[in-house]
């Protein structure tokens, strides 16, 4: 998957100290987006699912680092393993109260 950046600990992306993941590529073309840097695909870092599984739980570890915030962006176009990595992060977050979905409107 393709990171436009990770941040921790942040306090203006939810509640307490976060541990931000922003995903590169965007194109829901939102007015008034303050990221457009984000938006194309071919930009940003590679990085693997563990890669990023890992900088998180280092950051819930050691960072004293409260939760996790998925800035919005196009799910939809996420490939599907990426879609299910989502996913387990959300499910394994939510029953600890840890996890910020953000979402944007058009």
């Amino acid at each position: 998957m393709r990171i436009h950046k990770l941040i921790a600990p942040s306090t203006v992306n939810g509640p307490g100290k976060r541990a931000v993941v922003w995903l590169q590529g965007c194109d829901l073309g939102c007015l008034g987006c303050w990221n457009p840097k984000s938006h194309p695909r071919e930009a940003g870092t590679e990085m693997e699912l563990y890669q990023v599984t890992r900088w998180i739980n280092e950051q819930l570890e050691t960072e004293n680092v409260t939760g996790v915030t998925f800035p919005a962006e196009n799910p939809a176009s996420r490939s599907r393993s990426c879609k299910r990595w989502s996913l387990r992060c959300v499910a394994r977050l939510a029953t600890s109260s840890r996890l910020a979905c953000s979402r944007a409107t058009r």
